[in-house]
């Protein structure tokens, strides 16, 4: 179909029938067009928008006009200002000023109290707009509103994939038939008690249904602010798709079985293992069980034997801050402090304080072999630093 947008000039008379004409002000064609196919009003010098097409069998191109509120191809909420029946539809009859009723059928979910519809313009047919309704906002459902449905029954479906998905089957009063959702591993028979579920409606399909997802905050084991065990069975590293920096999660179990996902504490990927018990706490129960743990160790404190592998250096250097008899001071204090709390900062306290004050004690009394030893240490911890194996 060929549109242009043309000028009603004038009209004339062909043995007694009216026609208007039309130029296209593009191409400088003219046109005639009975008067009698025109179902709305116009104006001579005002612009409308037409349609030409070829009639094979007068061998010759006809044109039709186009309302301007009623343009093909576009879509548009119409006022509704009655409803009329046939033998096979109910129709919502559309606010226009044409000559006949402009209707279009009324969906099966669609209230006829509604004042407007959304509609997409087909096509003309004897100067008359083809409509579709394509208005399947469901007047009985919201988008991002929460209802709750019954459960009828535990089901699966195939995914596109042919993946076989766990789903419930379920009911209520505002749906014309039963819809079947997505369950999560805590929603199946024998294990989901409640006789209910609550969704939230993120769409609607062709049969204006609403698109439905489980968002129910019950668990049969859980409840929002629960603590318990679970236990490390990977360590999870993924990119963070808006900086590309990699992050690490970490994919537990419970005594139930049931896989969940916490976020990985900073340099925790290090630390922990496969087969390690953390502590969560349930932050939120929606499509997901949302942890987050609890009574955390501080994930940069190491102990001293596990950074530097030196039974000598261990005790030379290290041990004997924890003397009873040995001369104490501030940072030596604060160094054995964090130390017993497991604290990772204890190695600052270490590299900056403690070392550099026996590296000067050592070189001010001519212990150079002590010295180097010191300053080997120092560079040892130094190049861990830098590698971000400690803090």
């Amino acid at each position: 179909m060929n549109r242009f947008k043309g000028k009603i000039i004038g009209s004339l008379f062909v043995n007694e029938k009216e026609f208007i004409k039309v130029i296209d002000e593009e191409e400088g064609n003219e046109y005639k067009l009975p008067k009698s196919q025109i179902l709305f009003p116009v104006r001579e010098g005002r612009k409308y928008d037409f349609f030409i097409k070829y009639n094979e069998k007068f061998q010759k191109e006809f044109i039709s006009i186009m309302h301007p509120d009623f343009l093909v191809g576009d879509e548009a909420d119409y006022e509704i200002e009655g409803i009329s029946d046939d033998e096979f539809n109910r129709y919502f009859i559309l606010k226009s000023d044409f000559k006949i009723p402009i209707k279009v059928p009324k969906l099966q979910h669609q209230n006829e109290k509604r004042r407007k519809v959304r509609c997409r313009i087909l096509r003309y047919k004897m100067g008359e707009p083809i409509l579709r309704n394509i208005d399947f906002q469901n007047d009985n459902f919201r988008i991002n509103e929460k209802y709750k449905f019954n459960i009828f029954e535990f089901s699966h479906f195939f995914d596109r994939k042919g993946n076989k998905v766990d789903s419930l089957v379920i009911n209520s009063e505002l749906l014309n038939n039963s819809l079947s959702v997505r369950a999560y591993d805590w929603h199946k028979e024998g294990i989901w008690q409640f006789k209910d579920i609550e969704c939230e409606v993120i769409g609607f399909d062709k049969n204006s249904d609403p698109k439905l997802k489980i968002i129910d905050s019950r668990h049969p084991y859980y409840s929002i602010g629960n603590k318990s065990k679970f236990k490390v069975e990977e360590i999870v590293k993924r990119t963070n798709f808006n900086t590309g920096r990699p992050y690490f999660v970490l994919a537990v179990c419970d005594e139930f079985d049931f896989r969940y996902e916490v976020s990985a504490l900073p340099n925790q990927e290090r630390r922990v293992q496969v087969g390690d018990e953390i502590e969560c706490e349930v932050k939120g129960i929606d499509t997901k069980v949302r942890l987050g743990q609890v009574n955390i160790e501080d994930p940069f404190f190491y102990r001293f034997e596990e950074i530097v592998d030196d039974v000598n250096f261990k005790k030379n250097y290290f041990s004997r801050f924890f003397d009873d008899n040995h001369i104490q001071d501030e940072y030596i204090e604060q160094f054995k402090t964090q130390y017993k709390a497991s604290q990772g900062f204890w190695v600052f306290t270490y590299c900056n304080h403690i070392l550099p004050t026996d590296f000067r004690e050592s070189i001010s009394k001519k212990n150079y072999a002590k010295a180097h030893e010191i300053n080997n240490l120092l560079i040892l911890l130094a190049l861990l630093h830098e590698s971000r194996l400690i803090p």
